[in-house]
């Protein structure tokens, strides 16, 4: 929790210094979570959620810096058919993302926004109907990187809705001598509310 503290203290500081407006707010919305890579042919979307809080620092009317800290439940799902019968397994993985959006608005309310997101595994388990859980933090690197793809509208009393699209750039396991590498893919859709 040190290194998400001290990453987000660094940039809302650095950035206030020359920022005309900082605007607060809390976030929260659903996640369709997939792993791609080498092997993840028949792995399907984890429907999940996130939330947590934002910040928008202003520069001007056409440019902002979004810093975000959010909870996010991410990994995938597959099923597969043993002996005629179907089985559901999932992967669940929950994070602390930080990400840190460069913001555009073209036009007055609409905006999109790019930049990496930094996250931090909390827990990870894998789970198969009717054989209980299975903990996978030793086969997994504690912190992912990706890439963010922002889409939104915020109206000027502050509300606005989002649409995103994490695309993870290291593999998420930590395998020694592994020959296969595997990313976090996440779609993600929601609500934003600003206090002003």
């Amino acid at each position: 929790m040190k290194r998400i503290s001290t990453i987000f203290c660094m940039v809302f500081l650095c950035s206030s210094l020359s920022a005309q407006q900082v605007d607060f707010g809390v976030k929260g919305g659903v996640n369709l979570a997939t792993i791609t890579g080498d092997g993840t042919d028949n792995l399907d979307f984890r429907a999940a959620g996130h939330a947590g809080i934002v910040f928008e620092i202003g520069f001007g009317e056409k440019l902002a810096l979004q810093p975000e800290v959010l909870f996010s439940m991410q990994g995938a799902k597959e099923e597969a058919t043993i002996l005629g019968q179907t089985f559901e397994s999932r992967t669940n993985l929950d994070y602390i993302n930080v990400p840190i959006l460069f913001k555009f608005y073209p036009v007055k309310g609409f905006h999109v926004g790019l930049g990496p997101q930094f996250g931090f595994l909390l827990s990870a388990k894998s789970k198969i109907d009717g054989q209980g859980e299975e903990d996978l933090d030793e086969l997994m690197n504690d912190v992912d990187i990706a890439l963010a793809l922002n889409l939104g509208f915020k109206t000027e009393s502050g509300f606005g809705v989002f649409g995103r699209y994490n695309l993870g750039v290291v593999d998420i396991f930590d395998i020694e001598d592994a020959s296969e590498a595997n990313q976090n893919a996440v779609i993600q859709a929601g609500i934003v509310l600003f206090f002003r």
